[in-house]
Formats: C-alpha cells, sequence, structure tokens
C-alpha cells in the first residue's frame, strides 16, 4: 500500500482551511509523484485534485475509522475529427477516487495514511468514441429535438 505522508483528517467537525490548505498541497504533490502508478499519461498535462473529504466507517474491532475520500483529474482536449482539426476539440476527463485510511495508534504514534482502494475512470477509446458521439448528436439537437436548421446547413 502506498502512504500519503502529512496528510490531515481533521476531527468530526469536518477540516478547517489549514488543514484543506495543507491536503491540497499533500494531495497534488501526491498525484504529481503517482501519476504513472495511479494510471494517468504524464503527456497530458498535470493531475488536479478537485475534491477530498474525510469519510467516517467502523472499522472490522468496531472502532470508528476516519478515512479521506479523494478525487484526482486529468483533463485533455480531443479532436471531434482527427483529420480535420479545424473542427475543434472536446475535453474529457481521466480520474481515479482513492479512498485512504488513516491507521491506528501504534506504540503511541500514528503510521502515514495509506491507500486502501485505487477506483479508476480513465478516457480509453471505447469512451473517447461515445463522448465524440454524443457531441456530434449533440449538435444537432436543441431541448431534445433535432434542430433541422443545423441538420440541413442552417436553410
Amino acid at each position: 500500500m502506498l502512504a500519503v505522508k502529512g496528510l490531515v483528517f481533521g476531527d468530526p467537525n469536518g477540516l478547517s482551511r489549514e488543514e484543506q490548505d495543507i491536503n491540497g498541497r499533500v494531495l497534488w504533490a501526491y498525484a504529481a509523484a503517482n501519476a504513472e502508478a495511479l494510471g494517468f499519461n504524464r503527456e497530458h498535462g498535470k493531475v488536479s485534485v478537485p475534491s477530498f473529504h474525510p469519510i467516517f466507517r467502523l472499522g472490522e474491532d468496531g472502532v470508528l475509522r476516519i478515512d479521506m475520500v479523494v478525487e484526482l483529474i486529468q483533463k485533455r482536449k480531443i479532436a471531434f475529427d482527427e483529420a480535420s482539426p479545424e473542427l475543434g476539440a472536446f475535453e474529457v476527463n481521466s480520474g481515479v477516487t482513492l479512498m485512504i485510511a488513516n491507521q491506528p495508534l501504534k506504540e503511541g504514534s500514528r503510521p502515514d495514511p495509506v491507500v486502501r482502494y485505487v477506483i479508476p475512470r480513465h478516457a480509453d477509446d471505447h469512451r473517447i468514441r461515445r463522448q465524440r458521439t454524443a457531441y456530434a448528436v449533440g449538435a444537432y439537437m436543441k431541448d431534445h429535438r433535432i434542430d433541422f436548421s443545423l441538420v440541413h446547413g442552417g436553410q
């Protein structure tokens, strides 16, 4: 399991602004250092951390555990038609949701939190084709009706 050094879990009342700022920096550095292991492609740009929040669960021993749910996103532009880049591009998100566990105390100190689960949602060819098709269909629709002026060249 990959450790996430310096992550702050706060208390049941949530994270303070200072704790949020600390976690933003820690998680951004973690995403940058582990981008490839998490399935991101460095050629597609940086990985952002749009959201993170603590969650509460009962451990197998019945003790309350505080974990962190973290969303990591990488955005990139895809051409509507690779043969005709002048037609423009659309944005595709690749992402990973992390479940990070705060470790219980051991001999008076708390080990670094570790990643329990990695839930990927990366933009593969199938997803890109589906999104491209959805945009193409959407260009001919207005309010869920076909816009015939667009279909027939604006006539």
